[in-house]
């Protein structure tokens, strides 16, 4: 199968020397399956062919800024509205009633969420700099709007809708990452992110959240230009690879997810625009206990866009 998905709509300025802002939009996280099961049905032994789907998802619509404190220290914090809807349905084959028994249940969740980051950079050798970051997210309670429809056939078995102001809570997220820059060309890399599920006690049929983390790495190599008396970026190559411990375990079985990342870019000086192109391979899931993995392919396209406004022109030197 193949999804072809606008991932983010960001836009960057820096007003002042020191203070730099981002707004956007970007996906926070999406449903999209659809598979058939056998479901038993209960007093009989028996089972039923069931057919199970889902769309929707959540988008982030968010502001940030960043400020340099002091040469290499920089602190940052980004306000967000997650907001989106979430689409389930399940259909019965009923043997009994000759007709199918649908359940539909369509959720429409919001709610606001604080990120607060903090980045330091050093030369530690005339040629070597060395870069440490890192971003803590609040705990974020979604509020819902959630209806229920069961039908069968034709006919309205349960209507119901209903609000929750703690339909949902994400929780505490944990992120850090340390660079080496060489010569200011070569990049080396390595992040860890950390999702503490656990507390949120968020437990169903045989599956639970536990806690997440993800470690990822990557090597850059960029090529500089002089462009106006200035040395600027030209381009770019990219490789990096990510191992994720996923906050679901299934029958026992923690999901994992890993890969391999490949991407490069080009910008243009003249128009200030530019592209980047990224592939990503990987594997997640696990065939023990009768459960599915996946491999996948996603390609990413972006393009560019960075001029100078508001300037004031030189009349007279």
């Amino acid at each position: 199968s193949s999804d072809f998905v606008t991932k983010k709509i960001i836009f960057a300025i820096k007003p002042k020397n020191r203070w730099g802002l981002s707004f956007g939009l970007q996906p926070f996280s999406t449903i999209n399956y659809s598979f058939y099961a056998d479901k038993t049905i209960q007093g009989t032994g028996s089972t039923t062919s069931t057919y199970y789907e889902g769309t929707g998802g959540l988008n982030k619509v968010y502001v940030a800024n960043a400020y340099q404190i002091t040469k290499g220290l920089s602190v940052g914090l980004e306000a967000a509205h997650i907001f989106g809807q979430q689409n389930q349905t399940e259909t019965i084959s009923s043997s009994f009633s000759g007709s199918e028994i649908t359940t539909n249940r369509n959720s429409y969740l919001n709610g606001n969420s604080l990120k607060l980051g903090v980045q330091y950079n050093k030369d530690i050798s005339k040629k070597m700099n060395v870069a440490l970051g890192g971003t803590v997210s609040n705990k974020t309670t979604l509020k819902a709007n959630y209806d229920l429809l069961v039908k069968d056939g034709t006919t309205t078995i349960e209507e119901k809708e209903q609000f929750k102001s703690n339909f949902f809570t994400m929780p505490l997220i944990y992120t850090t990452g340390l660079a080496f820059t060489y010569k200011k060309k070569y990049t080396w890399a390595v992040d860890y992110n950390y999702q503490d599920w656990a507390s949120s006690h968020y437990t169903g049929l045989n599956y639970q959240l536990v806690n997440s983390n993800r470690i990822s790495t990557g090597f850059e190599i960029k090529n500089f230009k002089n462009y106006i008396n200035t040395r600027v970026e030209k381009s770019y190559f990219q490789l990096g690879a990510f191992y994720n411990n996923s906050y679901l375990k299934i029958n026992n079985n923690k999901i994992k997810d890993y890969g391999i990342t490949a991407g490069a870019g080009l910008h243009s000086f003249k128009n200030g625009l530019g592209i980047q192109a990224a592939i990503e391979y990987g594997e997640r899931g696990t065939i023990n206990s009768n459960l599915i993995k996946e491999k996948y392919t996603q390609i990413t396209l972006t393009i560019l866009y960075r001029d100078f406004w508001f300037k004031q022109k030189r009349l007279y030197d």
